[in-house]
């Protein structure tokens, strides 16, 4: 958002002229446009050769044009909102709380007289939840969060899709829900903070750069609101949720087989809990999928290949002692590779890779007494072991 944006003529070249066609100080000025657009551009040089005497001398016509401008009339609302920001600018430069108190008011009082239909509206109020959220950094009192909160749901109803700077009201909302869930550990923040993640998501094109950061933030809070209440209902609801993601998501995009692990992680748990077989084998059937969409050297080949080879483990487990042979072989081969892969980027591999694949070995080497797979085991577990010793 950018500190100004009501006087569209503030061009470098333009901010100049006014400077050289107004007095240098406020001194005598008594017309309220005057005066902003003096402060206006006071603050705009302040902004481009970092003067600090541009700045005091903008924030000295904008508070007089305050004063003398009507409320709640255009221009009162233009200078309100301007000296705001010449208030965040002052902060930046000087880190005084007392001047962000000041924003804060003057952001509060322009929110407050600006007309509830009126298209500037969600800007001021994103004005003063960011001032809010400053202070919250500096202070650390909650009623500043939750004053912001407000203020972002407030935004949200007022706002649709196509409204400029949208994402970034929603984003806000998001990061302010989840602030909050983190210092009260109240799960209905971290629901409102999934339900906005999901109507975001909904919002932008299947394309979007930014679309599979959102996509992994809202996995991470649909699992942790799940394991929080247990409800079988939840779960489903996520399912579901990933369930359309997958269907919107174009079939080259790279975080494609990410997203359809997060998918798998519902079957399993559903097995895990009912013991049902046809639940194992939907979360293998869409393994193999994730699988099949990894190109050679494509970053989530190595995770897609360790959950799949995890997956025909479990299964060849599940029928222990008459587990497929050809599940164990292969759910070995791709642990393997896996490890392989990975060993390429990482020079401290997750362990989680080299116990799985112990693990089969060992149920190989039961079936074959093949001394290689043992040994194989055994240097994993050794591997294993001196990366658990502090150093």
């Amino acid at each position: 958002m950018h500190a100004f944006n009501h006087d569209p003529l503030l061009s470098r070249f333009v901010s100049e002229y006014i400077l050289s066609e107004l007095p240098e100080t406020a001194a005598g000025l008594e017309a309220p446009d005057t005066l902003n657009m003096l402060g206006c551009a006071y603050c705009k040089r302040y902004e481009q050769e970092q003067n600090p005497s541009d700045l005091e001398r903008g924030m000295a016509a904008l508070e007089k044009g305050v004063q003398l401008a009507v409320r709640p009339s255009d221009t009162w609302r233009y200078c309100v909102n301007n000296l705001g920001n010449a208030l965040r600018m002052q902060f930046m430069q000087s880190q005084n709380p007392r001047v962000l108190d000041r924003a804060i008011h003057y952001f509060g009082q322009l929110t407050e007289h600006t007309p509830p239909d009126a298209d500037d509206l969600p800007e001021h109020l994103h004005n003063l939840c960011s001032c809010l959220l400053q202070r919250y950094n500096l202070t650390h009192d909650q009623a500043d969060i939750d004053r912001a909160i407000r203020a972002w749901q407030e935004i949200r109803r007022k706002t649709q899709a196509t409204t400029p700077y949208r994402q970034l009201y929603l984003e806000n909302l998001i990061t302010g829900l989840s602030m909050r869930h983190v210092l009260t550990h109240n799960f209905a923040d971290l629901h409102e903070a999934n339900q906005v993640c999901k109507e975001l998501l909904q919002e932008l094109s299947p394309s979007h750069p930014e679309r599979a950061t959102y996509v992994e933030q809202l996995t991470e809070g649909m699992v942790k609101y799940y394991r929080h209440t247990g409800h079988n209902s939840d779960l489903r609801d996520a399912m579901r949720t990933w369930e359309h993601l997958i269907e919107q998501t174009p079939k080259d995009a790279e975080y494609l087989p990410a997203l359809i692990n997060f998918y798998v992680f519902g079957y399993l748990e559903r097995f895990a809990q009912t013991d049902d077989e046809d639940e194992l084998e939907h979360a293998l059937h869409w393994q193999e999928y994730a699988l099949s969409l990894c190109p050679p050297g494509s970053f989530y080949l190595p995770q897609c290949q360790y959950n799949l080879g995890t997956g025909l483990f479990l299964r060849y487990c599940n029928h222990d002692p008459s587990g497929a042979p050809d599940d164990l072989d292969r759910a070995i081969e791709l642990l393997e590779d896996a490890l392989a892969h990975i060993a390429t980027r990482d020079k401290r591999m997750p362990n989680v890779y080299r116990s799985v694949l112990a693990d089969a070995l060992r149920h190989r080497f039961e079936r074959t007494e093949n001394m290689a797979d043992l040994a194989w085991a055994q240097r994993l577990e050794r591997e294993i072991q001196s990366e658990s010793v502090p150093e």
